[in-house]
């Protein structure tokens, strides 16, 4: 509020954080998809693997979990092999030949999950942080006063003359303006004079939020006039 720099760099901040909740939906929905597309194509194999290690071992504590065996360890697979701590040989299943179409198929859906969470949403979501900075960068100086407006509006209150949380404490001069007739009319006189002046404040800003859409709409319709004309 106070410095126009660090203002921009919040506002920035603040919208990137839109941007983030955009990816995150976007990568919620890739990352379940390819959970139970892995999970229907692995879990048969790995049943049998994990049957067959129970039935070698002395406890079923010593039989490591398949990577694809269900929902959730499906998930933890995919998702930690974004940070590169996922081994390929989760995808081999044997040596049998008739599960050699299952084995390719399971490594090109693996490589196409690094392939668009990694690079093709990452990517996207670098473009949208970079559009938002930019956008707001150009209008800093339009973005930071109406920002300063709006948190101006919040902290305006009726008889608000000391910051929280000193405005607990009774104003002593409107409990003896109520006991004296006089200063009672002063006090009415008083409210009806603040609420001329919120309703003209109101207006104004209204004025101000339409001027601001005005020129945000001015500026993109100059913008794809020239793309146009290029």
């Amino acid at each position: 509020m106070i410095s126009r720099q660090l203002g921009v760099l919040q506002i920035s901040i603040t919208g990137m954080v839109g941007d983030i909740v955009k990816f995150l939906i976007l990568f919620s929905m890739t990352w379940i998809s390819f959970t139970l597309g892995m999970t229907q194509l692995y879990r048969p194999f790995d049943e049998l693997k994990l049957l067959e290690c129970q039935d070698h071992a002395y406890d079923d504590s010593e039989c490591e979990k398949p990577a694809f065996i269900d929902l959730l360890q499906s998930m933890k697979t995919l998702f930690w092999a974004l940070f590169g701590l996922s081994d390929l040989h989760v995808l081999q299943i044997n040596e049998v030949r008739e599960t050699r179409m299952t084995e390719v198929l399971g490594n090109f859906i693996y490589a196409l999950y690094l392939l668009v969470a990694v690079i093709v949403l990452l990517n996207a979501l670098i473009a949208m942080m970079s559009s938002t900075y930019a956008r707001i960068e150009q209008n800093a100086e339009m973005e930071w006063k109406y920002t300063r407006s709006i948190m101006m509006t919040e902290y305006i209150l009726e008889g608000a003359v000391l910051p929280p949380p000193f405005n607990l404490i009774p104003d002593i001069w409107l409990f003896l303006s109520c006991l004296n007739p006089h200063k009672k009319r002063l006090l009415l006189k008083r409210s009806t004079l603040e609420k001329n002046r919120r309703s003209h404040f109101r207006e104004t800003n209204e004025a101000i939020t339409k001027r601001y859409i005005f020129e945000l709409h001015r500026r993109v319709t100059k913008t794809r006039l020239a793309s146009r004309k290029k």
